[in-house]
């Protein structure tokens, strides 16, 4: 009864807030605040003795300052003995100490209506009501976002009462409105400025030292406490380089009781709004057109909690979203546009030139100079790991980042392709949104829409796709998250589809093989000679290594060696090509494990195979609720010729064929022990083709890794003559 009657109030308040279908166009920044004494506690004295003092500052001349504290003393103090005078921001409703003090209905409305432990059990919090007002007044977009929610458990005070803003500082400006916590007695406690930080995210970084945190945090946001937070962000200035692009997500893993989001602009102007439907929840959608103006409003209710789990697509993949942005015609003529701005940009000065001749002077093939750039690009100029929303779309010029030491995944990607096209070697600039941003929305023709670079360009007659970010990315290797995703070609010709594709790499290319020649011995020990075949991501972990010494490499191995047993014990290693993503990695390395096989009685010895540790631990239930989500296909390979000693019989080993295959799921396991030149041989596969599974699919996963696990529990005895 208690959700029915939530329901019930949020269609009524639909019909209370105006204009034909609902939809209210005020604000919900209240009207301007009425002049009221300053209150006691608002302004803070600092004396140049180092004491504090809270109070309100009374009359100040050019001798005294009078000043009332929070306790009602009256201070008097010359000049000279105050270094500073703070005031408090007086925010909407500052003088509310109680709910009813507000005159909000709404407010009163929705706290009449909390929400219940009983029926929501599972939550740390409940969002009880957000809403969202978007306005474009030609120049600039205002953005006024009105959040309350209710603590449930001690695990969601910090997520409600710890919130923050990102933004631009040279387009957009932040603004709280108001921010307070409503206890459960209705006593009301006001944010003050001491709890507001405002800062740069990369205060380190002065070429691209744009994006800002502000960030706020409520006092005594307890278990039944109320958060009522409005906020206003000013998008000062758009334009195809200066994108506005936002998404709303209706569905979140905690409650949400009311959401809705407002657009309102004139009628024909460039905004965009585009709803992603789900099956769950509804999101119902009206618009109203008059007066040249025209309103759009996105409304959903009583929106159930996604459960936690793990390996979870990005949230817009499985719950309805919002997209509003300021939109362009089409995405040709945005490419167009775009590429007019980047020729300054891939424009090739003489120090540019010179440099690309100096690395590839000695080159035969386009791909030999296309390498040596990338290593030069990745090695010798350090990667920051900023995306193109969070500075600019339009790189720095490539005859300056060939200059500096320091460059963003867009700033390598445009000196590449300038230091290409000055070797004479066709390369295309792209834009791509990863699949890690959730699902690609055609119809919004904006940049905002990407975050990532990439290029395109064709070595020797092959099509190669080239991410530069640090050097431990093999060349030639497109990052997991970019795999599967979009990209807005800038083509100067016009003759390419401005929107492609990424390729996804084959599982071959995301593998990473095991090669073992190994022996156990009569006393028990174990000896090993590994070769590792790794590709892709599984390479890229190994080349992280390349930084360290030479003494800290051999302590990383000897502690990689332990990971297999403690008492193991590395004999020798070679790690070749570790610094150079532009060759083969070749990693070999050897151990041995005393007492690694048990005695059983006197002749026989009885062990499993060393890093064969399969478990199902993955497995977190049977059933899933939401699809599961890799960012790569996956190979993995195994061989072991294990030889027993002198004048031992192998006695046992399994004869079962591990196997399982499903090919609507893309997945499939195949492992074997057999015994070959009186050796013992085990060999496996595990194959993963999906990205991604649908819940109806994950039992197939669930059967793979339990089918696995059961190989890391076969013994395998040999036994004396």
């Amino acid at each position: 009864m208690a959700r029915k009657s939530v329901l019930v109030f949020f269609a009524c308040l639909a019909l209370l807030l105006g204009c034909k279908f609902g939809v209210s166009t005020k604000s919900e920044k209240p009207e301007e605040m009425p002049k009221l004494p300053r209150p006691v506690g608002y302004d803070t004295a600092f004396l140049v003795k180092g004491d504090e003092v809270h109070g309100r500052l009374e009359t100040m001349n050019e001798k005294e300052i009078e000043f009332f504290d929070v306790y009602g003393k009256k201070h008097k103090w010359q000049r000279s003995e105050v270094q500073r005078i703070e005031f408090q921001k007086l925010r909407a409703g500052f003088e509310a100490q109680k709910v009813q003090d507000l005159k909000d209905e709404l407010l009163e409305e929705i706290l009449k209506r909390k929400a219940k432990e009983e029926d929501y059990p599972n939550a740390t919090y409940v969002v009880l009501y957000e809403k969202t007002q978007i306005k474009f007044d030609g120049e600039g977009f205002d953005v006024v976002t009105r959040y309350i929610a209710q603590v449930m458990q001690d695990a969601g005070r910090y997520s409600v009462g710890n919130r923050a803003i990102w933004y631009l500082s040279d387009r957009s400006e932040v603004e709280i409105l108001w921010a307070r916590t409503i206890l459960p007695d209705g006593s009301i406690k006001h944010i003050l400025d001491n709890a507001i930080e405002d800062g740069s995210v990369y205060p380190n970084l002065s070429d691209y030292n744009l994006l800002r945190k502000h960030k706020y945090a409520l006092s005594e946001m307890s278990v039944g406490a109320v958060a009522d937070v409005c906020t206003k962000v000013r998008f000062k200035k758009v334009s195809p380089l200066e994108p506005f692009y936002v998404e709303f997500l209706f569905g979140e893993t905690e409650p949400i009781l009311h959401k809705e989001v407002i657009v309102e602009y004139k009628t024909g102007a460039p905004v965009k709004t585009v709803l992603n439907r789900k099956p769950s929840p509804v999101v119902s959608y009206e618009k109203c057109e008059e007066n040249n103006k025209t309103i759009e409003r996105y409304v959903s209710s009583e929106i159930k909690a996604l459960p936690r789990e793990s390996d979870m697509p990005p949230l817009s993949e499985i719950v309805p979203s919002v997209v509003v942005c300021y939109s362009e015609r089409d995405w040709s003529n945005l490419a167009k546009t775009y590429f007019e701005k980047l020729k300054t940009v891939l424009k090739a000065d003489e120090g540019l030139i010179k440099k690309t001749t100096e690395l590839t002077k000695d080159c035969a093939t386009d791909e030999e100079k296309a390498k040596r750039l990338y290593r030069f690009l990745v090695c010798e100029k350090d990667y920051t790991e900023i995306g193109a929303s969070q500075w600019r779309y339009e790189p720095h010029p490539a005859a300056i980042s060939i200059q500096k030491s320091q460059l963003n995944g867009l700033d390598k990607v445009a000196l590449f392709v300038a230091m290409l096209r000055a070797s004479s070697i066709d390369a295309q600039f792209l834009l791509v949104r990863g699949r890690d941003r959730g699902r690609f929305v055609e119809e919004a023709v904006s940049l905002g829409a990407f975050e990532d670079g990439l290029v395109l360009c064709k070595l020797d007659g092959k099509e190669t796709y080239v991410s530069l970010t640090t050097p431990e990315v093999p060349f030639g290797y497109i990052p997991g998250k970019l795999q599967g995703g979009t990209a807005l070609v800038v083509d100067p010709t016009g003759a390419t589809k401005p929107l492609i594709t990424v390729p996804i790499l084959s599982a071959k290319e995301e593998m990473f093989e095991r090669t073992v020649e190994a022996s156990i011995e009569a006393d028990g020990l174990f000896k090993a000679k590994v070769k590792l075949t790794v590709t892709g991501s599984k390479e890229a972990v190994w080349r992280k290594k390349a930084v360290l010494k030479p003494e800290e490499l051999q302590r990383d191995m000897i502690k990689f060696v332990k990971g297999v047993d403690t008492r193991a014990v590395l004999d020798d290693m070679r790690l070749s090509n570790l610094g150079d993503p532009t060759k083969p990695l070749e990693i070999e390395y050897a151990y041995h494990i005393p007492d690694w096989a048990l005695k059983a009685g006197e002749k026989l010895l009885v062990f499993k195979l060393p890093e064969i540790n399969y478990s199902a631990d993955e497995i977190e239930t049977e059933e899933r609720a939401s699809p599961i989500w890799w960012n790569t296909r996956s190979l993995i390979r195994n061989r072991y010729a294990v030889s027993v000693p002198e004048n031992f019989t192998i006695r046992y080993v399994s004869t079962e064929e591990f196997k399982m295959e499903d090919s609507a799921s893309g997945l499939s396991y195949n492992g074997t022990f057999k015994t070959e030149n009186g050796k013992i041989v085990f060999e496996d596969e595990a194959v993963r083709n999906s990205l991604s599974l649908e819940p109806l699919k994950y039992p197939a996963y669930v059967a793979m890794l339990s089918t696995r696990a059961k190989v890391a529990q076969e013994w395998i005895i040999v036994e004396s003559k």
